[in-house]
């Protein structure tokens, strides 16, 4: 009987040592080859017991993620008080459990949100490849992004599913470029499979008229937004672009062997070659005070009489002009042809007339190199020429060897005055062949100004600038 009772008294101890936890500080882990870990005290190894809040099993293994005995041992062992499942926190790293415990792997939507936990567990953040596909998961509270979000300074795009946009993306009537290896958005200049393109500073694409640091650039609608170089025609309008894509203004330009005039908007003109006019700008010095600097394209002018630079008058020349510029190019002139058709009995339906300084004005917009033109060799031809031949064939005075500033002293009188009025000046002011240039212009001024006093001030004024250009 005392060695029965002996024994179950041992017996009785050893289950009591089995039940009092182990004290965590007086055991030492050890981690297996297979990633576990096992407990050792005094060189043996514990099993079946927990020790301190930790477990380890009948193999001597350190239990996680597991329910024993109505206590849950997390991702890191260690016992969870009151644990419901859920969020745990441990070891800094995030988890998520069923309420059995069970831990979540993959992807978890919660509350609206999408969350992905790796191989062990643990929640994602920051930039996560999954399957191929690159994620972002915010970098404090895990959930996945979607849409336009600015990390680290940069700005990226992630699709409705999460996935990072690389390359073009449309969003609306907005469109956008994402670098195809980073995902960053673009911003400024790009070039893109050889095409230039424009994104502002919020990444939008840029079409149609754009002005960028001061300069005019066009980014096309019917090519998606590429940068146009070179000669373009927009709206029915030429226009011209450098390299750079910056558009050209008050420059003369050549393409293709055609020259072209562009003017402060950008416009390109052709300069005409076909009508040479053979007048200087010296010949025409006069014109400052006939009809100003640039009055090609003036109309209406002494009471709706007169058109054009040389104030062609509609009881003289205008007519003969009109008719002289449909019959040379009906095409670029057809504005003219109801008014060609005019007979010298009509020509008073020109005086006053809105419909001929609309076709006037018209002409001159699409090519003023070439109205002009036409206007100097028509007003040469008709007064200067005519009165150079009388000069020469009736007294016997040539201006072939005249400077052009003396052969447009003679042109301002014709223009004004008719040419054999002009001719009879000369010869009227006892100018010889033997006569210098200089007094030939004092001569025939001073004979002026003595048969039409009215104008003095005009005359004097010409003839201080005609000396001038001697």
């Amino acid at each position: 009987m005392k060695k029965f009772v002996k024994r179950m008294l041992m017996v009785t101890a050893v289950l009591f040592l089995c039940i009092i936890p182990v004290r965590a500080d007086a055991a030492s882990w050890v981690k297996n080859p297979d990633g576990s870990y096992s407990c050792y005290e005094d060189g043996k190894l514990l099993k079946s017991q927990r020790f301190g809040n930790y477990y380890v099993d009948s193999s001597g293994r350190m239990v996680t993620n597991r329910w024993v005995k109505r206590r849950f041992y997390g991702d890191d062992g260690k016992y969870i008080k009151q644990f419901k499942g859920g969020w745990q926190q441990i070891q800094g790293n995030w988890y998520y459990y069923s309420a059995s415990g069970q831990k979540r792997i993959g992807w978890l939507t919660k509350n609206g949100r999408k969350y992905y936990f790796n191989e062990d567990g643990v929640l994602q953040t920051r930039w996560t490849e999954i399957d191929g596909v690159t994620y972002y998961f915010h970098t404090r509270k895990g959930y996945m992004l979607t849409g336009m979000w600015k990390i680290r300074g940069k700005y990226y795009y992630f699709s409705n599913t999460g996935e990072q946009i690389f390359g073009w993306m449309r969003k609306g009537s907005k469109t956008y470029y994402f670098d195809p290896e980073t995902g960053e958005r673009t911003t400024s200049f790009r070039e893109i499979d050889g095409n230039t393109y424009y994104f502002n500073s919020v990444g939008v694409m840029k079409v149609g008229w754009t002005r960028i640091n001061g300069e005019k650039y066009f980014f096309s609608k019917n090519k998606n937004g590429v940068m146009l170089t070179g000669l373009q025609k927009i709206s029915g309008k030429l226009y011209y672009f450098d390299k750079d894509g910056v558009l050209q203004t008050n420059t003369t330009i050549t393409v293709n062997d055609q020259t072209y005039s562009v003017d402060g908007s950008g416009v390109c003109t052709e300069k005409y070659s076909g009508v040479t006019s053979g007048v200087s700008d010296t010949m025409l010095f006069f014109t400052l005070f006939e009809s100003g600097g640039d009055a090609y394209g003036q109309v209406g002018g002494d009471n709706g009489s007169a058109c054009g630079k040389y104030q062609f008058d509609y009881r003289y020349s205008l007519l003969p002009f009109i008719k002289y510029c449909y019959s040379s190019d009906p095409t670029f002139f057809k504005e003219f042809k109801t008014f060609a058709r005019y007979t010298d009995s009509q020509k008073y339906k020109l005086k006053s007339n809105t419909k001929l300084y609309s076709a006037w004005r018209k002409i001159y917009n699409r090519d003023r190199d070439r109205f002009k033109a036409y206007q100097d060799s028509y007003a040469k031809q008709e007064y200067y020429d005519v009165t150079e031949r009388v000069l020469s064939s009736t007294f016997g005075i040539s201006l072939a060897g005249r400077p052009d500033v003396v052969k447009g002293a003679v042109f301002s009188y014709s223009i004004q005055h008719g040419q054999t009025s002009a001719a009879l000046a000369v010869k009227n002011a006892g100018i010889k062949n033997s006569t210098s240039n200089k007094q030939f212009l004092q001569k025939l001024y001073q004979y002026r100004i003595k048969q039409y006093p009215a104008y003095k001030t005009r005359y004097n004024s010409e003839l201080s600038l005609a000396l001038s250009l001697l």
